[in-house]
């Protein structure tokens, strides 16, 4: 006869299954937590191995550096990488911990590149963007065809697009993505080739061509120019002056016009706008007297959509050129896209 087992017998064997079971999930977890000890030790050595080579400091540091040097923001860079503030400034200090030296200088309003900044980021901009072209050539395969151009709104707008139809017509196998802004930061972006930019000739690790210089003068509306037909250049600093707010310094605002033209002046009124050409339509409306450029505005003035006002003409300080980077080859879309420009810019100089 076979014994059954009763409640005290079953109870004494599921506390042992539970015994053994516990001792195995312990033996387990500690081969587990040994078996990530030791991949985790071995990704230490072999990233130690990586940092001993180049002598560098941490890539995702220098990821971070870059991407805070170039917004010249903790916070925008933090944005950019989806991580929090204080991981950034935590990268940083890291990083400075480590060169030795301040790598920013803490502003108010953000934060400022040292002379050591500077030069770091010069390289890993130049380092990135290269890697970054050599990455989207093996994806791309051919890349011959393809050629990006940066430059500021004011500058595709109302002189650039207006001439791409000639070069689409010549080129019909080139495609040309056009980036276009305001902040001069984002022309260091990796995509981009060439460069139409205003200013005096001279940025980092870029060659600088001279396209054509600029002249300047004061624009507004044909029916604004009736009520003020007396108006001289004296007495603009008492008119509504439209003003740009330039992201990038280079660009003349009325108060630099009316200094280099011995005008003198107090604080300026009027109206602010973050585009010229919203600027310009606001003059054309007969809502006051903004700075004109003629290279922008001469088609407008020819067609009688604004009008110069006063005799006064200045030469800009700076100029329009074309830029490329030194340590970069061109592609052959490039070199296509940057011949037309050349050729456009001697018509242009020549009329």
């Amino acid at each position: 006869m076979v014994r059954r087992k009763g409640l005290g017998d079953r109870r004494h064997s599921c506390r042992n299954r539970y015994r053994i079971g516990c001792r195995q999930f312990r033996t387990s977890r500690a081969s587990l937590a040994q078996a990530v000890a030791l991949r985790d030790h071995r990704s230490v050595e072999s990233l130690d191995m990586v940092r001993r080579y180049y002598d560098l400091p941490s890539l995702t540091a220098l990821a971070v550096f870059e991407a805070c040097a170039r917004h010249l923001s903790f916070k925008l860079a933090a944005a950019e990488l989806n991580v929090t503030p204080g991981a950034v400034s935590r990268q940083i200090k890291a990083i400075e911990d480590e060169l030795g030296v301040p790598l920013f200088t803490r502003l108010g309003s953000g934060v400022a590149l040292t002379s050591a900044g500077e030069d770091l980021y010069g390289v890993l901009a130049s380092g990135f963007s290269r890697a970054a072209d050599i990455v989207r050539n093996v994806k791309r395969g051919d890349r011959s065809k393809n050629v990006t151009l940066a430059c500021s709104d004011a500058l595709a707008s109302m002189w650039l697009i207006p001439r791409m139809p000639v070069f689409w017509t010549r080129h019909p196998d080139i495609s040309v993505d056009h980036l276009i802004s305001d902040n001069p930061r984002d022309y260091r972006r990796a995509e981009v080739e060439l460069r139409i930019r205003y200013g005096f000739g001279s940025w980092p690790d870029e060659t600088a061509e001279l396209l054509f210089d600029e002249t300047i003068y004061p624009v507004c509306g044909p029916g604004f120019a009736s009520r003020h037909r007396d108006a001289t250049a004296d007495s603009l600093a008492d008119l509504p002056l439209l003003h740009v707010d330039w992201v990038d310094p280079d660009w003349a605002g009325w108060d630099e016009v009316l200094r280099r033209a011995g005008v003198p002046h107090g604080s300026t009124r009027g109206r602010r706008f973050g585009k010229f050409f919203v600027a310009l339509q606001a003059a054309q409306a007969d809502q006051g007297v903004a700075v004109g450029w003629h290279r922008l505005v001469n088609a407008q003035v020819d067609e009688g959509k604004l009008v110069r006002l006063t005799d006064l003409e200045l030469p800009a300080p700076g100029g329009y050129y074309l830029t490329w980077n030194d340590n970069r080859k061109l592609s052959p879309a490039a070199e296509s896209l940057r011949s037309w420009i050349r050729e456009v810019a001697a018509e242009e100089r020549a009329s």
